[in-house]
């Protein structure tokens, strides 16, 4: 179990995103904040207008996920 996680999106147009990420440190903290940030990067990837977007979307939901 870890951080690690690479993977490729479809997108519209045959268009396709490829992703590779990894969380500093190791076990089950680094699974589940990989599982939360590659939930979010599924969901935004087909909707944003380009890879800045998501990852600053990604980014701010991270550090505020209730929006306060």
């Amino acid at each position: 179990m870890g951080g690690d996680w690479s993977d490729y999106i479809p997108l519209a147009d045959g268009r396709v995103a490829i992703v590779l990420a990894d969380v500093c440190g190791e076990g089950m903290p680094a699974a589940l904040l990989m599982s939360a940030a590659r939930g979010i990067v599924r969901s935004l990837a087909p909707l944003a207008s380009g890879p800045g977007e998501v990852l600053a979307r990604v980014n701010q939901m991270l550090l505020d996920p209730w929006g306060c």
